[in-house]
């Protein structure tokens, strides 16, 4: 198998640096990138000239050989979803590091955008120490099985002795129970310090982002949940002012 990580070279303008995310990826093996220019699916503030973005090609392919990296663009396609298309054969989508390139896109239609596409999307807010404490928020949802699933495959062997909570909603049945009891000694076997904090029905996600923000460098995994949290201005807007990194599948 050969991880596809996808990543949008002009989310930073001109200061994409192939070695900050090849760094991050360091340990797995096999893996390949596939660049795609944000700015074909949403419009910046500011969009690059065509000249400038064929400098841009030119410099990151000139990075991956130098660095002997596995790097392609994505396919040229007229379709505007192309990306969203080729993203159900990727493992993974990377939007970072995120400070102040974030300013350059419109919120709204950077948020929309990354929950279209078919393959978990990770925000990170720095590459060289992204994150720390792990929060799981578990809300019964297959899809948060998924995200953690994924992202063990990506970071488990880099990852055992982290702190990991599982935030996790009460279960209403026999069979949410079960599920939360194979959870818990599924990831007792992967981390050596986890425990469980149960929130209440009413405004989970505002728990789960208090908690989090207590937290040390937090990561929030989840599944279908992350598109919520970035979907609210107001909880959006406390991701990116705490630097919460952020690992959901769609």
């Amino acid at each position: 198998m050969h991880p596809n990580i996808l990543i949008p070279v002009d989310f930073q303008g001109d200061h994409f640096a192939l070695s900050q995310v090849d760094h991050l990826f360091a340990h797995v093996l096999g893996k390949r990138f596939t660049g795609f220019f944000l700015s074909d699916f949403v419009q910046p503030i500011k969009a690059a000239t065509g000249g400038e973005r064929l400098e841009w090609q030119h410099e990151i392919g000139a990075q991956a050989r130098s660095a002997n990296v596995d790097f392609q663009f994505m396919l040229p396609v007229a379709d505007g979803f192309a990306v969203v298309h080729q993203s159900r054969f990727a493992d993974l989508a990377v939007l970072g590091p995120i400070n102040g390139s974030a300013r350059r896109w419109p919120l709204v239609s950077l948020v929309d955008f990354f929950n279209r596409l078919a393959c978990p999307v990770m925000l990170l807010h720095e590459t060289e120490h992204p994150f720390q404490d792990i929060v799981v928020y578990l809300d019964y949802d297959v899809t948060s099985l998924t995200a953690l699933k994924t992202f063990l495959a990506f970071f488990g062997n880099k990852t055992a002795g982290k702190n990991l909570t599982i935030l996790a909603a009460s279960p209403e049945d026999e069979p949410a129970i079960f599920f939360e009891k194979c959870l818990v000694a599924y990831l007792q076997k992967e981390f050596r310090n986890v425990g469980v904090v149960p929130v209440n029905d009413k405004n989970r996600e505002l728990q789960l982002l208090d908690f989090a923000a207590k937290a040390n460098s937090p990561l929030i995994i989840t599944g279908m949940a992350g598109k919520e949290l970035l979907k609210n201005t107001s909880w959006s807007d406390r991701i990116l002012g705490n630097k919460i990194a952020l690992f959901y599948a769609n």
